[in-house]
């Protein structure tokens, strides 16, 4: 009984719950327009007694008004006020003019001190940023411009107006100013607009200098005289090709050394004319400065470069925010094009100028996509540029460290280069041989398709080298793996459950020596996490070996540990751009926030998972290629085996592996092939593909399968299926050499008379 009145109580209680939420939301219904109203009323309420304290006599009610005594009441410390005035203000929702004259009346300071203070935010920002685009839209107005242009040739007091509001436009007004002089002004407006540029100061400076590529000399004249009276130090570089190449017309070179004059304030008849040489010397400095990126640009809190170039679609200049390697580059192409044109035999020169052409192109392209082919590319300009100069572009690429020009370079050598590339009498001239082993597998990958396009006849010096490269290639595939060095089982355990998180596929080893053996065996690995405390090599001689060994020298190599240490880390990271320093974190976050600048400073991102499954195809490609051609005497694909063994699983490699296999006197090659030949999960035609090959291989090296294998490949002769699979494993029952007696029954079992089907009826 008392057990039921619980459950009557209970029941009652939570009935009566519902209902008073039920009645209590009915109610707050019922209620929000009349807390609506009393909140509107309590807010009009707080107005009234917040104006009362104004210090003003009468209130304001005009936008300029209501503006004016923010701005008062800001000075006055009293930013309450200076609220209530500026909502007030957005309340009237005022046009664009009355916002753009407050704008010219206080100018860009008023606005941004409002804005900048707490209590008047977010209203005094939104108005910042609405008086500004209106600002922008204004002062970029081509047809407002051109009025002003108008009214330099006007009254006195129109000059003066329009010069005011003209070189207060900044450098919006170029763009529109330089769109002006390309449409044929008269001379009097051309006059009027290099006086404005020259009135804007050093803010032409950029855009001029960028201007200075546009096709009409009469302009670029006008532009280089501007630019002698707002240029800098730095402008003088842009101006050396006009001053003293034979090229240009006398007007442009006159303007020219004028403006040099002008800069460096020396009288321009004192000025003599430099010699071709020093020019072009010159100007190759400046080029190879931004090649080798070393160039000092200014760069955001984005790390990009505020660039001004010419483009020749918009016939007129842009403002461009790139990287600064981008940057160098569009900048240094520039000034390797100019001496060019002034010492177009000088090797040095060519073979810069066709480098920078390949990084451009090869930055259009990215990372993932081959360089483009076709008439107008880098590539087409390569391939007739002849051995020889793309050989020394790569070598300067290889010496520069310009990743994207060495693989480009390669790739262009096995289209016209020659046998001399890996000569033996060659070898230590041959920058080919050379990428080898060059700490990056993008570029040793490629010297490796190189070395196969050219195809030499005998050994060379790295022919080991190639195989060790392919090989390593065929493997790595997958998700890129990040090896963890470290003692500590548990702290690795979380730095592996960490780097999972962020897409890897976490390795432990406890040792140095095993952790470099693991990564000089898999070519998937593409970071490297080593605590300081590393045994059985000790930190200093893991890093040694890590970097002594090619297929490991690129690999990035983070050493974590706690945030004490970093002092103590940092002969080890000093000079070293794959090498960085991590303090210990808790979280996945923590520790993606310092890999992601880490990496994206690198010279070459990693490998994606798509490019690594391109490397694999290729590199099964050639080893097949070498297998089939009779290139074993040069190649030793002995060496391959243990990658060849495992690609051999992967579908899309699957036939090349076989190819290559058959050809190696290898006990684990001829069971490789038995196994996937038994093996009915694997595509019919890569079955049949594996018993030609094990046919030829029993030829060839004798009969190694085991016996239970043997056994099973008689079972698959003795239940036909597929004909194509059945005649290839009566290849490999044949190349088991069967005695008399078992070849005299198998004789017996075949009852077709194929005979008869060539009588007619």
């Amino acid at each position: 009984m008392a057990n039921v009145s619980r459950r009557f109580v209970g029941t009652l209680v939570l009935l009566m719950l519902s209902f008073g939420l039920l009645l209590g939301s009915l109610i707050a219904q019922d209620a929000s327009p009349v807390d609506a109203d009393a909140a509107a009323a309590a807010e009009a309420k707080r107005r009234e007694d917040l104006l009362k304290t104004s210090p003003l006599p009468l209130q304001p009610e005009t936008a300029p008004d209501l503006f004016e005594a923010a701005v008062l009441m800001v000075d006055l410390a009293r930013p309450q006020l200076a609220r209530l005035y500026l909502d007030q203000l957005m309340e009237l929702k005022p046009d664009a003019q009355t916002l753009l004259d407050l704008r010219l009346k206080y100018g860009p300071a008023e606005f941004m001190k409002l804005a900048n203070i707490k209590e008047l935010q977010p209203v005094s920002s939104d108005l910042l940023e609405e008086v500004n685009r209106l600002m922008a839209e204004r002062t970029s107005d081509p047809v407002r411009i051109q009025q002003l242009v108008a009214d330099l040739g006007g009254t006195n007091e129109q000059r003066l107006l329009a010069e005011h509001e003209l070189k207060n436009g900044g450098q919006a007004i170029i763009v529109p100013l330089l769109n002006m002089l390309q449409h044929s002004p008269t001379p009097e407006e051309e006059r009027n607009i290099l006086h404005i540029l020259v009135l804007l100061g050093h803010r032409a400076e950029a855009p001029l200098v960028a201007a200075l590529d546009m096709p009409d000399d009469d302009i670029r004249a006008g532009l280089i005289s501007v630019l002698g009276h707002v240029g800098s130090r730095e402008t003088l570089n842009h101006l050396w090709y006009f001053a003293n190449s034979p090229k240009v017309p006398a007007g442009v070179k006159a303007a020219a050394r004028d403006a040099i004059a002008r800069i460096v304030k020396m009288d321009a008849g004192r000025l003599a004319e430099s010699p071709v040489e020093s020019v072009v010397t010159e100007l190759n400095r400046l080029a190879r400065l931004h090649y080798q990126h070393k160039y000092d640009w200014l760069v955001d809190d984005d790390g990009n470069v505020s660039l001004w170039v010419w483009k020749r679609e918009a016939e007129s200049v842009v403002l461009v925010k790139v990287l600064p390697r981008v940057a160098s580059n569009i900048v240094g192409s520039k000034f390797a094009r100019q001496a060019l044109a002034l010492s177009p035999e000088r090797r040095d020169i060519q073979v810069l100028f066709l480098s920078m052409t390949l990084a451009a192109d090869g930055m259009l392209a990215g990372w993932d996509k081959p360089l483009p082919t076709g008439p107008g590319t880098a590539h087409d300009l390569s391939l007739v540029a002849g051995e020889d100069v793309v050989a020394d572009v790569l070598s300067e690429a290889l010496k520069g460290g310009q990743i994207a020009n060495a693989v480009a370079a390669l790739r262009v050598l096995g289209q016209i280069g020659t046998l001399r590339m890996v000569r033996s009498a060659d070898a230590g001239r041959s920058p080919v041989l050379a990428a080898l082993n060059y700490p990056d597998t993008r570029v040793q990958f490629a010297a490796a398709g190189t070395v196969m396009q050219l195809d030499p006849q005998a050994k060379f010096p790295g022919v080991d080298r190639v195989i060790g490269i392919l090989s390593r290639a065929l493997t790595g595939q997958g998700k890129p793996v990040a090896l963890v060095i470290d003692p500590n089982s548990d702290r690795a355990s979380q730095m592996s459950g960490f780097l999972n998180e962020l897409g890897y596929v976490p390795h432990l080893r406890s040792t140095g020596r095993e952790g470099f053996r693991f990564a000089s065996e898999n070519a998937d690995v593409e970071l490297v996490f080593i605590h300081p405390s590393t045994v059985k090599w000790p930190l200093s001689s893991t890093l040694t070996n890590f970097r002594a060994d090619s297929r490991t020298a690129s690999i990035p190599i983070v050493l974590y540990g706690p945030e004490e240490f970093a002092g103590r880390m940092h002969r080890y990271v000093e000079d070293n751009p794959l090498v960085t320093y991590f303090g210990l974190t808790g979280t996945t976050q923590g520790l993606q926030a310092q890999l992601t600048p880490f990496l994206k400073n690198l010279t070459a991102p990693p490998l994606n998972e798509e490019q690594r499954a391109i490397q694999a195809e290729v590199a099964s490609y050639w080893l097949a290629h070498i297998a089939e051609g009779q290139r074993t005497k040069i190649y030793d694909l002995q060496a391959a085996v243990p990658s060849l063994l495992v690609a051999a699983h992967n579908v899309p490699l699957t036939e090349n592996c076989l190819l290559a296999l058959g050809t190696i006197a290898s006990r684990e090659a001829q069971q490789k092939m038995a196994e996937l030949l038994l093996d009915e999960g694997v595509e019919t035609r890569l079955r049949a593909t594996a018993a030609i090959q094990l046919a030829f291989h029993i030829q060839r090296h004798g009969l190694v399968v085991s016996n239970e294998q043997i056994a099973q490949i008689h079972e698959m002769w003795e239940t036909p299926g597929d004909p194509a699979l059945h005649t290839a494993v009566g290849a490999v029952i044949g190349s088991l050499r069967p005695n008399s007696r078992l070849v005299g029954e198998r004789l017996q079992e075949f009852q077709e008379q194929p005979a008869l089907e060539l009588i007619q009826p």
